[in-house]
């Protein structure tokens, strides 16, 4: 279970095997990079921090370097689906559909909670930098406590927006424009 966790942890790794390729295929390690390193550049065009942007080389860099705030596991997802249309798409044009339109729905979900990050409602760049440095220098960093009440009354304020909004996601998607 354990090698299953840590294959799991590793950014390549893990999309190669949604991909249906084994860990041990290096065949396509180059252009999958290519697809993964641009998936990164849309999520910091979107504002997912870092702010200067991610970029990955091989297996070793790990989603827990990237996805510092696990509200935002579901880029795993994104990553996945976004590299799997640009590097072998479903031939079945149902299939890409659903794709795309799971996709754009992540989009959205990642914009509304950069949003509320950006109009002060939760989290900083600073945070972010903070945690991602204490990650880098191999501190634990679960053992920090947040304030559970902030983050109950931020989760409440972001499933009421996305109840608003699931209706508009279903019938088309387009993004408010920023400030």
């Amino acid at each position: 279970m354990e090698e299953v966790n840590c294959r799991m942890e590793s950014i390549l790794t893990s999309v190669k095997i949604f991909l249906g390729i084994t860990e041990e295929c290096t065949d396509f390690d180059n252009d999958i990079l290519i697809c993964i390193n641009s998936v990164f550049s849309t999520l910091t065009q979107i504002g997912v921090p870092p702010a200067e942007g991610f970029m990955i080389y091989d297996k070793s860099i790990k989603w827990s370097e990237y996805i510092l705030d696990y509200r935002l596991n579901f880029i795993k997802t994104y990553m996945n689906l976004s590299v799997k249309m640009m590097f072998d798409p479903p031939t079945n044009s149902s299939m890409a559909e659903v794709y795309e339109s799971r996709i754009k729905e992540l989009e959205w979900r990642i914009y509304i909670l950069l949003d509320n990050e950006s109009s002060g409602e939760s989290g900083s760049e600073v945070e972010y930098e903070i945690l991602r440095t204490l990650r880098k220098i191999g501190n634990n960093t679960d053992g920090i406590k947040d304030d559970t009440s902030v983050i109950k009354s931020n989760t409440e304020r972001l499933n009421d927006n996305l109840i608003d909004i699931d209706s508009s996601v279903r019938d088309g998607f387009r993004l408010p424009e920023r400030n």
